[in-house]
């Protein structure tokens, strides 16, 4: 709790030309009065005659100050009906006079309205592009002359703040906006701050700052498709990836295979020779994704299990490979026995090689459980979590005939005929990257309705969108989402979260939430916390963060479910408190009565968290201790007692 400081304050000046003057006259007259109290009395009793006649002295001396005590107390006021919430048009003298102390009591300090550069607000696009310019813009108030400075952007990390960009403007009197650039090097969602340096007339510098948070991704993807032979299903996956702004796509197609060179060499009917060396070796870390359309991994002459052991490393180092079927594909290319099958998320049995690896349809698609939530089953600008309706799809031609995945792949559609089912849809990962197989290489079907009512051609293009996206882990397809209780957390309070699952985790899973919060000028040390809750029926899990002062939190939420852990990441900023009405009203009136309001920081209930900064109005009261009966009886009782003492000593 913060308690006022009380001040000793007087009517008259104690400093005063005047008053020295008496306060000299006074002091020769108790000089001259002691020695010849001492000199006639003797040292004792004139001593003691001397200190009555001086606290007598001192004390009417008190009273002729007029000393009170100042303090204040919050202050209630009927605003007059011109007064809006923006502006204070008319404040009447009575209402003046009524929020100052009398001046005949106390002469009161005027002082200059505080000279003040805030950041009034920060609006960043939702959406930034990775290592790409970004613009935002900041909105600064000035209430006082032309004056320069710098808008400096920062990023937030547990070691302080990181300088990205500073932009120097020259700020005029009034609301201006300010556009700076930053250049995001991290995706997903990251806090940032923007804060004002270097500008002279600032008295405040408490509101100096904004933060802001920016959701990363990248503007562009590399994707390498490889395909057994050229097909419908081919074609229009070609079709759409070109249909996407910022892809890159580089292509390879097999014309012939191994038996159809004889009698000729393979020199001789390679258009362009098959760089697997490039491909597989030295340039795959420059893709992010890579589709095996239908295509023999375990028999293509040219692959070797280096390259495939090396497709494999791409995958665990964060990685992704889509997987198509076809009747050249999985079982039929021998992938089983390649350093590849770890990659299938569908479990293809070795020992089963009388299995047939393509059955003909016609199949329909069933949605799976784990696909009702699952973001690539997902329809764009669904409410909540709509998946698509596949019932009127039409039907494919054929399948590969996988197991259901013993790791931590989930089905999330099933292709059905006369009573049997396959996997269609199967999710996949393998150390931080992520797998999709797709068992059929007729989904090139659903590019056409059933039905001139039907939605086929928004089912394909929408499911291969969120394919893509939640191969290359685009943080707006994360499986688990973190959503603040209150829109705009502020500090000093406690912050709700809501920790949903759009995988496959039955209620009662346990999710657990790790929390860094990290300061917004850099200056306090961060520190972590951990929470853990049960998943409720709705699929979600509260949490609570504690109160924090400005800064951000970055979270990091994990579900447990049976054959996977689900994690998404996010970024929540603590918002310095809004000013209420009261502190709105002090702002706007302290023009008019020519006072200064400065804030306060006080810690008060959390390690790290300072209350608001207040901006309250105050009423400057006044207690009058001159007015005390007790001076004017200390006073009496003081002279009579001398007059009592040198009465009785004979000096009457």
């Amino acid at each position: 709790m913060s308690t006022e400081l009380v001040t000793l304050v007087f009517a008259n000046d104690p400093l005063s030309p005047t008053a020295l003057l008496i306060a000299a006259g006074v002091a020769g007259f108790i000089g001259y009065y002691g020695y010849v109290s001492i000199r006639t009395a003797g040292p004792w009793r004139g001593s003691t005659l001397l200190a009555l006649r001086g606290l007598a002295l001192a004390t009417l001396g008190v009273i002729l100050l007029q000393p009170s005590l100042l303090h204040h107390e919050p202050l209630s006021v009927t605003l007059p009906d011109s007064f809006t919430n923006r502006q204070v048009e008319v404040l009447s003298k009575s209402k003046q006079a009524a929020m100052l102390p009398p001046l005949s009591a106390i002469p009161v300090p005027v002082t200059e309205q505080t000279r003040d550069v805030r950041v009034a607000a920060v609006s960043p696009p939702p959406l930034a592009f990775f290592k790409s310019r970004s613009a935002i813009r900041v909105t600064l108030a000035n209430n006082t002359g032309p004056q320069q400075g710098e808008v400096v952007v920062s990023r937030l990390t547990p070691e302080g703040t990181i300088e990205l960009s500073s932009t120097p403007i020259e700020l005029k009197e009034g609301r201006q906006d300010v556009a700076v650039e930053l250049v995001p090097d991290k995706l997903g969602a990251t806090a940032y701050s923007v804060a004002l340096r270097g500008f002279p007339q600032d008295d405040d510098r408490g509101n100096n700052s904004g933060l802001f948070t920016l959701l990363v991704v990248r503007d562009s993807l590399r994707i390498l498709h490889v395909a057994g032979h050229p097909s419908w299903d081919i074609r229009f996956l070609r079709d759409f990836l070109t249909s996407l702004p910022g892809l890159e796509l580089i292509s390879f197609y097999l014309l012939v295979e191994s038996e159809d060179f004889a009698p000729h060499s393979r020199e001789e009917l390679a258009l362009i020779p098959f760089p697997t060396e490039e491909l597989f070796v030295k340039e795959i870390g420059n893709f992010d994704l890579i589709i095996v359309h239908n295509f023999p991994l375990g028999t293509y002459f040219l692959l070797e299990d280096s390259h495939l052991r090396r497709l494999r490393q791409f995958v665990e180092e964060g990685g992704a490979v889509l997987f198509i079927g076809g009747d050249r594909a999985l079982r039929a290319g021998k992938v089983h026995e390649t350093p590849a099958a770890e990659l299938l998320p569908g479990l293809l049995d070795p020992a089963a090689e009388a299995a047939p690896n393509y059955v003909e349809g016609p199949f329909n698609a069933r949605l799976a459980p784990d696909g009702l939530a699952h973001p690539v089953m997902q329809q764009s600008g669904a409410d909540g979590n709509e998946p698509f309706p596949m019932a009127g799809l039409p039907p494919l031609d054929g399948i590969n005939p996988v197991g259901e995945p013993e790791r931590a792949g989930q089905v999330l559609a099933w292709a059905e005929a006369n009573d049997q089912r396959w996997p269609l849809l199967v999710t996949g990962y393998y150390g931080n990257g992520r797998t999709l197989l797709i068992t059929s290489d007729a989904l090139w079907r659903w590019a056409f309705p059933a039905s001139l009512d039907a939605e086929a051609p928004t089912v394909y293009r929408q499911l291969l969108i969120n394919a893509l996206a939640w191969l290359t882990q685009d943080p707006r397809r994360a499986e688990v989402t973190i959503t603040p209780g209150p829109e705009k957390p502020q500090e000093g309070a406690e912050i709700p979260m809501d920790v949903c699952i759009r995988g496959n985790a039955e209620p009662g899973s346990m999710a657990r939430l790790e929390a860094e919060w990290l300061d917004a000028d850099g200056r306090q040390p961060s520190f972590r916390m951990n929470q853990e809750a049960a998943l409720e029926n709705s699929r979600c899990a509260r949490l609570t963060l504690p109160p924090a002062r400005p800064g951000a939190w970055t979270i990091k939420a994990t579900v447990d479910a049976e054959r996977h852990e689900y994690s998404g990441h996010d970024v929540v900023v603590v918002a310095r408190k809004g000013l209420s009405e009261q502190q709105l009203l002090a702002q706007r009136v302290a023009p008019i009565l020519e006072q200064q309001f400065r804030h306060l920081d006080i810690d008060t209930r959390y390690p790290v968290n300072l209350t608001p900064n207040y901006r309250v109005l105050r009423k400057p009261v006044l207690d009058n201790l001159w007015l005390s009966p007790i001076f004017f009886f200390a006073f009496a009782l003081l002279l009579l007692a001398e007059w009592g003492l040198r009465r009785r000593w004979g000096y009457l």
